[in-house]
């Protein structure tokens, strides 16, 4: 039972927003743990997973990654995190008793990144260094051109989203490291929320708004970010 606490400490660490996510049961057979998120929460847990998978995690996720890891290696087993909603798709792997010492080399792809902007600036004005706050975690090793650099320094300390093309390089255990990020591009996020976005629409009237009503929207916003 310990050893199973251990592994569950870590795994909500993987999944964050600790009080919205429980333990349903476990299901017979080799340790299966059924988690149970909580419907508002489902967007933020998945992204944070998907953050993971590509070694944009915040920090603390990451070391629990590695610890769980790490365990199954010791114990000789491996194990998966599946999304049952979206049939069975598996969004993380552990390898375990698999993992090697091999790393892989550095890939570059497309992608974009998100989070609130927090620095502009440097003294190489052709590479002008950025960087981005996420879930408490800083993401630098990015850079803009000088024309792209002086448009995003309008938009300090506010949330976007980054595109460009990044330099990846996955360790032994299967966690992808940024090393370089170009940026090509930029959008603004909006920050409001679902209560506030409602809010105004009331006050333009014409209609009842109920709880229901409330939460077909939801429903349809949490369709459009699954998608």
């Amino acid at each position: 039972m310990g050893v199973l606490a251990d592994y569950l400490a870590d795994f909500a660490k993987v999944l964050g927003t600790p009080h919205q996510v429980h333990l349903d049961r476990l299901e017979e057979g080799s340790v299966v743990p059924v988690i149970l998120v909580e419907r508002e929460a489902v967007p933020k847990v998945r992204e944070r997973v998907h953050r993971l998978s590509i070694g944009a995690g915040p920090a603390d996720a990451v070391r629990a990654y590695q610890s769980i890891n790490e365990r199954l290696r010791i114990d000789n087993g491996s194990g998966s995190i599946v999304d049952v909603d979206a049939g069975g798709a598996e969004i993380i792997f552990f390898p375990g008793r698999e993992s090697s010492d091999q790393s892989y080399g550095a890939i570059r792809r497309q992608g974009t990144l998100d989070g609130e902007l927090i620095r502009v600036g440097g003294r190489d004005r052709n590479r002008v260094r950025v960087m981005l706050q996420s879930e408490k975690r800083s993401v630098g090793n990015i850079h803009a051109k000088k024309s792209l650099a002086k448009e995003l320094g309008n938009h300090l300390y506010e949330p976007v989203r980054l595109f460009g093309t990044g330099r990846w390089r996955r360790d032994p255990i299967g966690i992808w490291t940024l090393e370089d990020f170009s940026v090509d591009s930029f959008e603004r996020l909006k920050s409001d929320k679902l209560s506030s976005a409602i809010t105004s629409l009331r006050a333009i009237g014409g209609g009842e708004w109920t709880a229901e009503a409330y939460q077909e929207i939801s429903d349809l916003r949490d369709e459009e970010e699954d998608d």
